[in-house]
């Protein structure tokens, strides 16, 4: 009988503690490894989870919706908090990016820098609504973080230091308030539980009853989250 070969199509090496396989929504098997991990561990790690490699390759080729880069043209829809707004072009709005709350209105003479402003904005949005609500599911969980931080990471949401710092994307903010609210809690817990486990899930559930649903969310439109 064939057994199936998995390919390791990027393999990063850092200052990390732990071993990570991460599928990308492009079906690609990604190894985030210690400096000094061995190529016999991490062949050893990927076999071990085969199956759950497999699986997870299998969903995002079937499931999550295709991405389509932007051209910051006119009418062109923008996701915010999971809803959509459509792109003006204007030539006298007098700043390089506005939000109305209808629609998002770019200065015809900064449309070539349109991605870095689009960027720019999303990530200031994230600080300011993330920490809201980070703040208020810290109280509600108990779980206390030290410092907060916006980064430009790609399809990894958040993330939780052996610091009690979290971290979370700028396009995490394209998602829906209650997606958000999920992924904030499920890094909240991290604090206190580490890995996934059944315990981690169980206090998930607690504050998020249906995290599965918001999750399966976050895992069908990930391609969409995007720039």
């Amino acid at each position: 009988m064939h057994r199936e070969i998995i390919k390791i199509d990027k393999l990063v090496r850092s200052k990390r503690r732990t071993l990570y396989l991460e599928v990308s929504t492009d079906a690609k098997l990604i190894v985030r490894a210690p400096l000094h991990c061995s190529n016999k561990i991490i062949e050893k790690a990927v076999e071990n989870d085969r199956d759950w490699i497999l699986r997870r390759q299998k969903y995002e080729r079937e499931h999550c919706k295709p991405a389509f880069p932007k051209k910051y043209i006119t009418g062109e829809e923008f996701l915010y908090l999971g809803k959509s707004y459509k792109l003006i072009i204007s030539a006298t709005s007098g700043v390089p990016l506005i939000f109305t709350g209808i629609n998002f209105v770019l200065t015809a003479n900064y449309a070539k820098n349109a991605r870095e402003l689009f960027i720019q904005w999303y990530s200031k949005e994230a600080f300011r609504i993330i920490s809201d609500r980070a703040n208020l599911y810290s109280y509600i969980t108990g779980m206390k973080y030290k410092k907060l931080r916006i980064s430009n990471a790609q399809h990894r949401w958040g993330s939780c230091s052996a610091k009690g710092n979290l971290n979370f994307s700028w396009s995490l903010i394209m998602a829906p308030l209650e997606v958000i609210d999920y992924v904030i809690v499920h890094e909240l817990i991290h604090i206190k539980i580490k890995g996934h486990s059944k315990d981690f899930w169980q206090k998930v559930s607690e504050f998020i009853p249906e995290y599965i649903l918001r999750r399966k969310w976050l895992n069908e439109n990930q391609n969409l989250l995007t720039l």
